[in-house]
């Protein structure tokens, strides 16, 4: 019964969702912002495979399609599965390296290190930086325009900033590209 409740809610929700795209023009979900209706298409699937399968009659073998259709939904997605990072934040998958690059420029004198990132890499570095306990590593501040530093991890995109700034590149990652570049006059 709960199975059949929670379907109704999860058909009626998607229902509504596209007839207020239809409507007034609301945006389907995109990227994972319709991850939800995955496993609740997968409930659904089972509720009807149940219903259809226990029907008397003929109406029985119906029970095959929507268990056809959920095994080709799983192997759709299954296909898609990438295990190396998320795609909408693509970019974030080589920083975990990133980061451990840093660590083999981690001042002898026991100084900080003080580094500047694209904005858009801040969340990640900062949380394996504070995982990693890396307490020689200034803290990663979130900012549209970078403040002089004397590393920077940089986007590919903020490759112009490298020549700006007479940066030398130290590492460029491999699947991202994100680099880490430091002033000229910084010390190793």
């Amino acid at each position: 019964m709960a199975l059949r409740w929670a379907s109704g809610v999860i058909a009626g929700s998607f229902a509504l969702h596209i007839v207020g795209a239809a409507l007034v023009r609301l945006p389907y979900p995109a990227d994972r912002t319709g991850l939800q209706y995955l496993p609740l298409l997968g409930l659904t699937i089972a509720l009807l495979v149940d219903v259809l399968r226990n029907a008397a009659g003929r109406i029985r073998v119906a029970a095959v399609l929507p268990a056809v259709t959920a095994v080709c939904l799983t192997l759709h997605y299954a296909v898609q599965l990438n295990w190396t990072h998320f795609s909408m934040w693509e970019y974030d998958s080589d920083d975990k390296q990133v980061v451990r690059k840093l660590d083999s420029f981690r001042p002898a004198d026991g100084s900080t290190l003080n580094a500047g990132a694209s904005w858009q890499l801040v969340p990640s570095l900062e949380f394996y930086r504070e995982t990693g306990n890396r307490v020689w590593l200034k803290r990663f501040i979130r900012e549209r325009k970078l403040a002089d530093y004397d590393y920077y991890v940089l986007l590919p995109q903020y490759r112009n900033l490298v020549e700006e700034r007479k940066l030398t590149v130290l590492y460029t990652a491999p699947r991202t590209g994100v680099i880490i570049a430091r002033k000229t006059t910084a010390r190793l």
